[in-house]
């Protein structure tokens, strides 16, 4: 009864854009309207209402928590849809359930929202991204960088003809930098096909193939989207549900999460692990 009120849709436009940070998009995220004059209120308005939509769904419609990555479907409206996911016969300004049969799309990660707020400012950034997956999907955080590591140097920077991903096997060289750089940097390759706003894309310009490959320290390997999206689901799950719990249970009592709230998380998992 309550899921059905509207009220219920706030947890999608405060909840959900919280944990996965898409209120900024068109507030501190935006790109300049005259140079970008596709990037419109309304199309970013329409991102922030996909992401909130699709979680508020997930709710109503009981889904398993692995649809958060592995639904096949999304909200869009015709600006969203011609925009940024190149798709036609959507038409309107208002936002509807379309199914998806791109198996590169569907879930979270490939959100424009999601894959926005894990971008620099008109580039995609694997690091962020990594950090994305671990960090507000499987609430696996990578320990911090030592003080000393900064940012790819401009001697790096400055080299001709390497791709970014090169680039990045050059900076995390050090041993220092390498052991973090292997947890996070394979989630945000296999994710490098979307661009910084999330349309798709197959090279980096015209000329230089993306490299979408990826493998964990593990020896796991997984390539793209839907690579991704096939390992979290088989390998990850239980982390996925655990940080849903969490994130659900301390949004739930207006407080962060302390040890002792850890028998109510387990009990929680156990009665979602049953149903």
């Amino acid at each position: 009864r309550m899921l059905t009120d509207p009220k219920a849709d706030e947890l999608g436009h405060s909840f959900a854009a919280q944990w996965f940070s898409t209120r900024l998009i068109g507030n501190r995220i935006r790109l300049d309207p005259i140079d970008n004059p596709w990037c419109t209120d309304s199309l970013m308005a329409a991102m922030r209402e996909e992401t909130a939509m699709f979680f508020v769904s997930l709710l109503r419609d009981n889904r398993p928590i692995s649809d958060l990555v592995g639904a096949n479907y999304t909200y869009m409206n015709e600006e969203l849809a011609r925009t940024l996911y190149r798709m036609d016969g959507i038409e309107g300004e208002t936002m509807r359930r379309v199914a998806l049969n791109n198996p590169n799309r569907g879930g979270i990660l490939s959100q424009p929202a999601v894959l926005t707020v894990t971008s620099s400012h008109f580039d995609t950034s694997p690091i962020k991204r990594g950090i994305f997956v671990l960090d507000q999907l499987l609430g696996t955080p990578p320990p911090p960088p030592p003080p000393d590591a900064g940012e790819i140097s401009e001697k790096i920077e400055q080299i001709e003809g390497l791709s970014y991903r090169e680039k990045l096997a050059l900076h995390s060289s050090d041993a220092s930098c390498r052991a973090c750089h292997a947890q996070i940097d394979p989630f945000g390759f296999a994710l490098e096909n979307f661009d910084y706003f999330g349309r798709w894309r197959d090279f980096y310009g015209r000329r230089q193939e993306i490299d979408n490959s990826a493998q964990l320290a593990s020896g796991a390997r997984f390539s793209g989207p839907s690579g991704l999206k096939e390992f979290l689901l088989a390998g990850r799950h239980e982390e996925m549900v655990r940080q849903a719990t969490q994130k659900l249970l301390a949004y739930a009592l207006g407080r962060q999460l302390e040890f002792y709230d850890e028998p109510a998380i387990r009990e929680i998992e156990s009665k979602l692990e049953a149903d």
